[in-house]
């Protein structure tokens, strides 16, 4: 501490706390005055119930018991044609100002006609609540076709359109948990004994504010009407300018992880008159370090979201967040409260009789008006009908949760909260309905003028009308054209729906499609659907918003193609890869692209951005050196590429290529016993992790009332799907092997004779690649051998290379016309026994999740046995169908599996003799649980494969 503070600046300090504590006085006693008139309002309510009948009936939620089995009629019926009443404007539409900026993240590069700086509350439907009726907790929608809307929302909402708003440079802010982690910790003075909170001052000390300003974390359940955000205390300490950084206080917060993952970071502090707009916090995590600014002047006493970020098990080796008072604000505070990483499990306990009676699921399950509660929202936001009923608490708090947000800010100025100018609304549901005639229900929009009411800051509702046209007439265009061309649209309505008619800003209700139907859900379950339309309601948003406040956009990019790393000399190595053009969206188009870089099993860290599509790397080390690319623009940026990765042996050429075939993703496979999805035999596929699954379904019978009925099993648990991460868990034991390795995406590969250049082994990743239909269009994709990778394949073994497939569809696929009985279609027969050694193959044959060597071709190997995850868990996919893959010659097969005795692996050389070897398994490789027996396989494949070379 230098000696230079002075008389001078202790006065300084005690007029800034003086001040302090003076603003937190007044904002108590307005928080007061603001629960009185809520009370009078409601008070004010109850002695109109006769007179204001018809209006609540208007106001009613869609809750309660869909109509099921709705069928369509050919016959012809008369109508009541209702006359249109003229719409009521009041508000000016012209070109909305924006507000102040909130939370602002280090970026690459400027988004400057995207999102930058818009806030969006944004929630996905409903949620697990407390049934007062019964005494107990339940899901506000059925269990239908392995799901229910309760979580099926999060799987467009919030795995999505999310990052896709984001990734465009909008703050998106939920009133549900968005980590579904099981675990969460805490750090704070008053936090969990897995989390730790100091301080260091600089040259103005750290002073702790009155109770009631801070969190503090309960020491059971939260009960009654606790909330953690006024049970503690928060710090404050006046702000230094950047040029005095030297002399700056820290904040510091760090956690013990329970298990390694992708936890989201949250923060909390006290806002004040005189809180600082610039708040700079560091988040530390295995990928390097980001900066976020935070407008303290906004948010307070809530979790404001940071980020999602990789952290390792156990406390971590820096602070996980660090918080300094160096400020552009003179004479402002920064504040520091607590730190949450993680989802968790549910906190609310709600009984009428048992305390402590919580829900017992994942917090991210949980609905609004529970979660509210434990985010430190007011009472009368999450609980406005003052526990009369959980049901309608729910609908109805996340538009006072919208408003809470706005209040004080430019879009609802005239009204107490928490001052974030929230620029729009959205509502993510599914709706109900049954067709039986193959047909969709469809997407629906849903609006409210409110007989002309305008918003808060005295702009008109009409918005909401434009706001859903955008995205309504996005999603049904876009889905038409690149998925279903049959596609139902049930148009747009205004309607005086709770969720929309209340909040204060533009706001809509998007009915995305029936849970109830199975059409829909045959294609709302694949996740290439998902993608579709939540980007298709991106999109909307954008160009919505762009014309509210009079702004050029450009939409963000796809995620590149046919990426791939070559081996150009010694050490050096280059990465290439293409844009991939939207074809509905010609400003979508890459201006830059950022190369991400992990080592071994840290994190992802920016490494450069580049204007062309490659990058030149040079390696000195021994670590696997893996990579993603992110195409962007002015619009934002896109979702990253696959990852690939490289291992340097020495500056020796590489002698494996790994290509990477496994790009499938999928809804669960369909049952055989009707009309519905079996999740046992073959589970979904998520784009990463699947988060949506409640059990598997029961009645598959279409003319039943719970047609589509499943179990709730597996609500608390969340499935690794496709992370489009293999090839370290192949370049692993290849390194181990002693071997240096490339990778490639099979598209890269099978494009060009010399990307990359040929190396003695190819290693083709397939997973559960195959082949499967687009519903509605009937287009087929994920075929493992598409005939361009064929002729690549075929050229690569008649130049004597060597070839290592491993896939549990990798004969079934091939030959499937052979096993269906329809005759083999020659070229598919002719492909599988001279490229893979294949003659014959059966799916669903297997009932074992271990196979052991055998024979003695490969001597190193004799009888291991390796195991493969058979179920899909938390870290990854689950091989539910190996292939069993008859070689021409019985001697030649390897492995078989345990209790069937059926072939699991076979190899083979070509009838000269010459170095082309084939080790070809029916179960991937990357599925082997233990890292000790891959690298044995692996390492008994390339010793065969190269034993000519």
């Amino acid at each position: 501490m230098p000696g230079t503070t002075g008389h001078k600046s202790f006065k300084k300090v005690r007029k800034n706390i003086l001040k302090t504590i003076l603003s937190i006085l007044v904002l108590a006693l307005v928080a007061v005055c603001a629960q009185d008139m809520q009370a009078k309002k409601k008070t004010r309510k109850s002695t109109k119930a006769r007179t204001t009948s018809v209006q609540r009936k208007k106001s009613k939620s869609r809750k309660g018991v869909k109509v099921r089995n709705r069928r369509r009629s050919s016959a012809t019926t008369t109508r009541r044609v209702t006359p249109v009443k003229p719409l009521i404007i009041r508000g000016h539409d012209s070109i909305v100002a924006p507000g102040a900026r909130f939370v602002t993240f280090e970026r690459p590069s400027e988004i400057t006609e995207g999102l930058d700086g818009r806030v969006i509350a944004l929630w996905p439907s409903h949620g697990y609540y407390f049934n007062t009726a019964t005494n107990g907790w339940s899901y506000q929608r059925p269990r239908l076709f392995t799901t229910l809307e309760d979580l099926f929302s999060h799987t467009f909402a919030t795995a999505y359109l999310t990052p896709m708003l984001e990734n465009a440079g909008a703050y998106v802010m939920l009133p549900r948990e968005r980590d579904f982690s099981p675990y969460e910790v805490i750090a704070d003075y008053d936090g969990m004994d897995a989390g730790e909170y100091s301080i260091a001052d600089g040259r103005f000390k750290w002073e702790e504010l009155p109770d009631s300003t801070g969190y503090s974390h309960p020491s059971g359940a939260l009960s009654g009407y606790d909330n953690p955000f006024r049970n503690g205390t928060a710090d404050v300490v006046t702000t230094v300018p950047p040029s005095n950084a030297r002399h700056a206080s820290h904040a510091y917060w760090n956690v013990n992880m329970p298990e390694r993952g992708h936890y989201a970071v949250y923060v909390s502090y006290a806002s004040l008159p005189n809180s600082a707009t610039d708040a700079h916090y560091t988040v530390n995590h295995l990928g390097g370090s980001t900066n976020v600014t935070v407008n303290q002047q906004m948010g307070g006493g809530t979790w404001v979201y940071l980020g999602s970020y990789d952290f390792d098990k156990g406390m971590q080796v820096k602070p996980v967040v660090e918080l300094s008072n160096i400020s552009s604000d003179e004479e402002s505070m920064v504040s520091a409260d607590a730190v949450k990483v993680g989802g968790g499990m549910g906190s609310v306990s709600r009984s009428l009789s048992t305390p402590g009676f919580t829900s017992g699921k994942l917090k991210a399950n949980e609905g609004s008006g529970i979660y509210l509660q434990s985010a430190g929202m007011p009472r009368y936001v999450w609980q406005p009908n003052m526990g009369e009923s959980d049901y309608k608490d729910d609908y109805m708090s996340r538009a006072h949760w919208a408003n809470y947000l706005a209040g004080g800010s430019s879009i609802f100025p005239d009204t107490l909260g928490l001052g974030i100018p929230v620029d729009m609304a959205f509502a993510f549901h599914t709706d109900a309905g049954v067709t039986h005639d193959g047909t969709t229900v469809g997407t629906l929009g849903l609006y409210s003028t409110d007989d002309g009411n305008p918003f808060g800051n005295g702009s008109a509702r009409s918005a909401n009308g434009t706001l859903t046209r955008n995205v309504h007439s996005a999603v049904v265009n876009d889905l038409r054209a690149l998925y279903d061309p049959a596609w139902n649209s049930r148009s747009y309505r205004d309607r005086k729906y709770y969720e929309v008619r209340e909040t204060k800003m533009p706001a809509m209700i998007l009915e995305a499609l029936s849970h109830q139907n199975y059409e829909d859900m045959r294609r709302g379950l694949d996740p290439e659907f998902k993608f579709i339309l939540s980007r298709a309601v991106y999109k909307g948003i954008l160009k919505f918003l762009a014309g509210r406040y009079g702004t050029p956009w450009v939409v963000q990019p796809l995620p590149v193609k046919d990426f791939a790393i070559h081996y150009t000399a010694p050490g050096k190595y280059r990465l290439t890869w293409e844009p991939r053009p939207d074809r509905l969206e010609p400003t979508a188009m890459p201006g830059y692209y950022i190369v991400e870089e992990r080592l071994d099993d840290g994190g992802f860290e920016p490494v450069s951005t580049v204007d062309k599509p490659v990058y030149d790397v040079e390696i000195d080390d021994e670590a696997i050196h893996s990579y993603r690319i992110i195409a962007g623009n002015a619009g934002g940026t896109a979702f990253p590429s696959e990852v690939l990765s490289l291992y340097d042996n020495d500056h020796k050429p590489p002698v494996v290529t790994i290509v990477n075939g496994f790009t499938r993703v999928a809804a669960p496979g369909l049952s055989k016993e009707g009309k519905g999805f079996d999740f046992n035999r073959e589970p979904a596929i998520a784009a990463g992790m699947d988060i949506g699954t409640c059990g598997p379904e029961f009645n598959f019978d279409e003319y039943t009332s719970d047609w589509g009925a499943s179990s709730g099993t597996l609500e608390n648990q969340t499935f690794a799907g496709n992370t489009f991460d293999f090839t370290t868990e192949h370049g692993e034991p290849i390194r181990n092997a002693g071997y240096g390795y490339v990778s490639t995406s099979a598209s890269a590969y099978a494009a060009s004779a010399s990307t990359p250049a040929d190396t003695p082994v190819v290693d083709l990743i397939l997973g559960l690649q195959k082949t499967d239909e687009r519903p509605g269009s009937g287009e087929k994709r994920h075929e493992p051998f598409p005939q361009q990778l064929r002729g690549r394949l075929r050229s690569h073994r008649a130049k004597g290379g060597a070839l290592l497939a491993t896939g549990s569809y990798i004969g079934s696929d091939l030959l499937k016309a052979q096993n269906d009985s329809t005759g083999p279609v020659p070229a598919d027969s002719i492909f599988a026994a001279e490229v893979l050694g294949i003659t014959q193959a059966a799916s669903g044959a297997v009932n074992s999740s271990s196979a052991t060597m055998e024979g003695g071709r490969i001597p190193a190997f004799y009888a291991s046995t390796v195991d493969f995850q058979s179920r899909p868990d938390r870290n990854h996919y689950g091989v539910t169908l190996p292939d069993a893959i008859y070689p021409a010659d019985e001697k030649d097969v390897v492995m078989r599996y345990n209790g069937s005795g059926l072939p699991a692996a076979v190899i083979s050389e070509s009838a000269a003799g010459d170095k082309s070897r084939i080790f070809v398994a029916g179960f991937p490789l990357e599925a082997v649980t233990d890292a000790t027996a891959r690298d044995l396989l692996m390492r008994a494949a390339l010793k065969y494969l190269l034993e000519k070379h």
